[in-house]
């Protein structure tokens, strides 16, 4: 997908990938009631979290990594469409982690 939009800072572009249910977050055993996850794929990363003297400290997360990330509150991310598909723009610090399992995209 040809992405129009370049996100800021620290903010990651994810399509999430339907149809698709983890139970924990890649087998990690949380010491907190269990939260609904889920797991996208990162279409665009901003330059990353911009410190006190100017410079960036660069996210961990590429495009192209399948990752795991909270999706209780539904405030927590802005969706927008582009190519018919739904997009959404959150922090790299409310993913979790990169999801190394590999993708079933004939169920999208």
């Amino acid at each position: 997908m040809n992405l129009n939009f370049v996100p800021t800072y620290n903010f990651v572009v994810v399509e999430e990938i339907k149809n698709d249910t983890i139970k924990s977050a890649a087998g990690i055993i949380m010491s907190r009631p269990p939260e609904k996850v889920a797991r996208g794929i990162v279409h665009a990363v901003g330059p990353g979290f911009r410190m006190q003297n100017g410079e960036y400290a660069p996210s961990p997360i590429k495009v192209g990594d399948k990752v795991v990330y909270g999706s209780l509150n539904p405030n927590f991310a802005t969706s927008f469409y582009q190519g018919g598909k739904q997009l959404l723009v959150i922090r790299d610090s409310d993913i979790f982690g990169i999801d190394t399992t590999p993708v079933d995209t004939s169920i999208q």
